[in-house]
């Protein structure tokens, strides 16, 4: 039987419950724990992130959060493990690379495919650290239309890996508007299935981008992948429109191939550079500003459970 894998240990996918499907609840660089040592306060960070993933607990049901953090971003398997003991929720941790603009590491840029793809199945099968906490998902991403030279070999490991394993792959977008099939989301996805990847395994996360096209959306749905709204309260498209795109997916029967979450960065260390309206959401933000829009739309509850228990369920055991 296929499980979930996180931080503390595999469950079954109906233990997964209420799941925010792309978040990150620790950000920072790398090697920040070591280069700021003095300062980095594990104990105060773990208490800043359960009070706000706890309160998206108690008032809303939230039980599993997919952590797309990668390494290159500051992971910390030792929060993700203190915080899902202290609230009681499954939190799956993330093996991957991040977009080569923000500095995917130089290590893996020079390395071929190949020591990429053994590192995420050590990842996987073994685990991180000297706890072996060990990763449940694959996180890519593309730094723009095309992928950028190391994103494509994380592409191209990821998708071996999971024809190997069988573990979900979760897609940091960009380059919706890219006409060109190649390009953009739909060539991205076309790589990883060359490499052996499944499109029922994989999730294209911030599928706002396309900001009203649903035909991009369609095609990907019609062929497998799930489509995944995580920007409410973001700039990349309002949560009217936002709603607007998700009721159309479902009046097109899509409505099982739909994640929804936040995106929400609940702590960086040091501070995150630069203003950012995402620094304003809270892990309850989806709940209180984002659901009741799309009820309004016109969508039932039974719909919302779809998106937000079973089909996060479908995609993420393996």
């Amino acid at each position: 039987m296929a499980t979930v894998h996180t931080v503390l240990g595999e469950i079954p996918p109906s233990q997964m419950g209420v799941t925010l499907a792309h978040e990150h609840l620790f950000l920072s660089y790398g090697t920040a724990r070591y280069d700021l040592a003095d300062s980095y306060k594990k104990d105060v960070f773990v208490k800043e992130i359960s009070d706000d993933l706890g309160a998206a607990a108690r008032d809303h049901g939230v039980k599993t959060v997919v952590d797309v953090t990668t390494a290159d971003f500051g992971r910390d398997m030792e929060i993700m493990v203190e915080v899902s003991r202290r609230l009681n929720v499954n939190i799956i941790a993330a093996t991957g690379q991040y977009r080569q603009l923000a500095g995917l590491p130089l290590y893996f840029a020079m390395h071929p495919v190949e020591v990429m793809e053994e590192t995420m199945v050590r990842e996987i099968q073994d685990g991180v650290g000297p706890n072996h906490v060990k990763c449940g998902v694959i996180k890519l991403a593309m730094s723009e239309a095309k992928l950028m030279p190391a994103e494509e070999k994380a592409f191209r490991a990821a998708g071996r890996v999971q024809k190997r394993l069988g573990v979900p792959i979760v897609i940091h977008t960009s380059g919706w508007q890219a006409t060109d099939p190649a390009l953009g989301p739909r060539g991205a996805v076309d790589l990883l299935v060359s490499e052996g990847g499944e499109p029922s395994r994989i999730q294209v996360s911030h599928s706002q981008g396309a900001a009203g096209n649903l035909a991009p959306l369609m095609e990907l749905a019609k062929k497998g992948f799930y489509i995944a709204f995580d920007g409410t309260g973001g700039a990349i498209a309002g949560d009217e429109m936002m709603a607007a795109m998700v009721g159309g997916l479902v009046a097109a029967g899509y409505g099982n191939k739909i994640n929804l979450s936040m995106d929400h960065q609940s702590v960086w260390f040091p501070a995150r550079p630069g203003p950012s309206i995402i620094m304003k959401k809270s892990f309850s933000n989806l709940h209180k500003q984002f659901i009741p829009l799309l009820q309004k739309g016109g969508i039932t509850e039974r719909q919302i459970h779809q998106m937000m228990v079973e089909n996060p369920a479908t995609l993420f055991p393996f």
